[in-house]
């Protein structure tokens, strides 16, 4: 899996690592279009239904557990549309 290139806490999920990975190998038509029609004109729609929740299992874990959140996780990973925001990130 690729490493996701944002440092932000936020963007660290598994769910990101596999639209980084399908993004990859579509980046170069990517690029074209955003090249012809402009970055402002293009958008990104992604279905899912489990973003982040991996990430959130470990953190319900590590309070049951600890009686604290992780200082990795932040409740935006399991947004639904965390996944395009991220792609649009990129």
């Amino acid at each position: 899996m690729p490493d996701i290139p944002l440092s932000e806490t936020r963007w660290q999920t598994r769910n990101n690592q596999l639209a980084l990975a399908a993004l990859n190998q579509i980046r170069p038509s990517v690029d074209r279009f955003i090249e012809r029609y402009g970055a402002h004109r293009i958008g990104v729609v992604i279905g899912t239904s489990t973003s982040g929740i991996s990430e959130g299992e470990q953190a319900i874990r590590q309070w049951v557990q600890e009686s604290k959140i992780p200082s990795a996780y932040d409740y935006k990973m399991q947004e639904m549309g965390a996944p395009a925001d991220f792609v649009a990130t990129l």
